[in-house]
């Protein structure tokens, strides 16, 4: 499910959709989904079906998704206190999905392209409102497998960070086909999925332990209804958070395909680096059917779709305070959002490693800068007791950022909070007059995994000019 930030609380739509939690099987005799129980042997007098969608890409899957969600948000104050919040979310997601050929086994074999004709969602935290919805430029998604859940990503361009949660979908279908057994399965069969599965129907990017179990619970000359539950421990977000599940799942054995799913998920979620804490449950409801007019997803969509995305593709993008446009990759989170400020966190393997305030400046004269002295006067005022050295001095060039304009880098180092830190200061200036600037805060310690990073985040800043006046009349 989406995670909240602080700008919302209620954050963004996505911000409960792809926070609280987070296949299709693969086409390969490999062992990608259930592990069965039992000797397969003792079994083979008994009436069997087999639970394994087909998976040809010329398969034209029509797909309606609904989530409820209620609960409460955990919103810390200060150090040791939290304050809870009622909270209630729902989205309705419609699509149409071809399958993709797999690029291996397990997770590496879930694939497929989607073409959706709506994603909307409304999240409600004590009686403020906020809703979401997928761009309609943006409506060609490949969803595939990963070791920590699924990912998605648009062949027409960068999604937003709200765009990934709101698709962030709870029990996926996706996931759900790759929780079923392989093979031939008798009507009374039970069986535990693969470990590798968790992430992929909780939502957790790492699960420390859990299990689930599946068994046939009522088998019909046409479908057949599965119930697959367990639990998980593990983090999302970088926060420590246990989930529940169970899931009816109807599977249609004669056409082969997942025909209906009802989802239940709770998780109770510890305040993060990136989110507040959650309990919640969330009920998902899925239809699916085969489609054979009205096709939105033509079969040479599939030849467009790369076996690995390509970096940009991956990218997130950011609309920031001051008219700019900001692209960055997915380790960067959006914590707090307001019209003149954005807080970005960057979690690596679920650690906090730095932030990055984005802020407007004041303007200047087309054509000026901001002189250097007052830059390095305004940045040891934000510092204060905290700054120890002044390291460097830049000037920024035409080229630096996508803005073709000037401005200042400047590196200092000081302490806060007993640690020891870094600090690039940016301000970046439109040749129109517009100024934004970026502070990045850094642990020396992890300068040496940093790469410069925030000079790679800058090089990807767009600042619009200046909007022009209207006429006097």
């Amino acid at each position: 499910m989406p995670r909240l930030r602080t700008k919302s609380l209620p954050a963004n739509p996505a911000t409960v959709l792809a926070t609280i939690f987070l296949g299709l099987v693969a086409s390969t005799p490999a062992p990608v989904s259930a592990q069965d129980t039992g000797p397969a042997a003792a079994e083979t007098e008994k009436p069997t079906i087999r639970l394994v969608e087909d998976p040809r890409a010329d398969r034209l899957l029509g797909v309606t998704a609904r989530l409820n969600v209620r609960g409460r948000v955990l919103a810390p104050v200060g150090v040791d206190r939290v304050v809870p919040l009622p909270l209630q979310a729902t989205a309705r997601l419609s699509w149409q999905s071809r399958r993709l050929a797999p690029v291996g086994e397990f997770h590496d074999s879930l694939r497929a392209v989607r073409q959706f004709v709506s994603a909307d969602s409304a999240v409600s935290v004590d009686r403020r409102t906020t809703e979401s919805s997928l761009s309609a430029s943006r409506r060609t998604i490949v969803t595939e497998g990963t070791p920590s859940g699924l990912r998605h990503y648009s062949l027409d361009g960068p999604l937003t960070g709200d765009e990934v949660e709101l698709l962030s979908l709870p029990a996926d279908p996706l996931s759900l086909i790759a929780i079923l057994p392989l093979g031939q399965v008798p009507h009374d069969h039970t069986w535990t999925p693969g470990s590798w599965t968790l992430p992929l129907v909780t939502g957790l990017d790492a699960v420390t332990r859990g299990t689930l179990k599946g068994r046939l619970a009522r088998v019909t000359d046409t479908t057949a209804e599965a119930i697959v539950e367990g639990t998980a421990d593990g983090a999302a977000g970088g926060a420590s958070s246990k989930v529940t599940f169970h899931a009816t799942l109807v599977f249609d054995h004669r056409r082969g395909f997942l025909k209906q799913a009802r989802i239940t998920i709770e998780e109770h979620r510890q305040a993060g680096p990136v989110s507040p804490g959650l309990e919640v449950v969330a009920e998902v409801t899925i239809e699916r059917q085969p489609v054979t007019d009205n096709i939105k997803l033509p079969p040479d969509v599939v030849k467009k779709c790369p076996r690995r995305p390509l970096a940009a593709q991956l990218q997130l993008s950011l609309e920031t305070p001051g008219h700019g446009r900001l692209l960055h990759d997915r380790n960067w989170h959006i914590f707090h959002q307001t019209p003149d400020v954005a807080i970005l966190r960057r979690l690596e393997n679920g650690r906090l490693v730095a932030q990055c305030n984005l802020s407007k400046a004041p303007s200047v004269v087309p054509g000026k800068m901001t002189g250097r002295e007052e830059f390095l006067r305004d940045v040891k005022g934000a510092l204060g007791p905290r700054f120890r050295e002044l390291v460097s001095v830049e000037p920024l060039r035409p080229g630096d950022s996508r803005s073709q304009g000037r401005g200042w880098r400047i590196t200092a180092t000081g302490i806060d909070h007993g640690l020891a830190m870094h600090w690039f200061y940016y301000l970046c200036t439109h040749p129109s007059g517009r100024q934004l600037s970026l502070v990045f805060a850094v642990e020396s310690q992890q300068l040496k995994t940093w790469r410069q990073r925030d000079r790679d985040i800058v090089s990807k800043l767009e600042i619009q000019p200046q909007a022009p006046r209207a006429a006097a009349r």
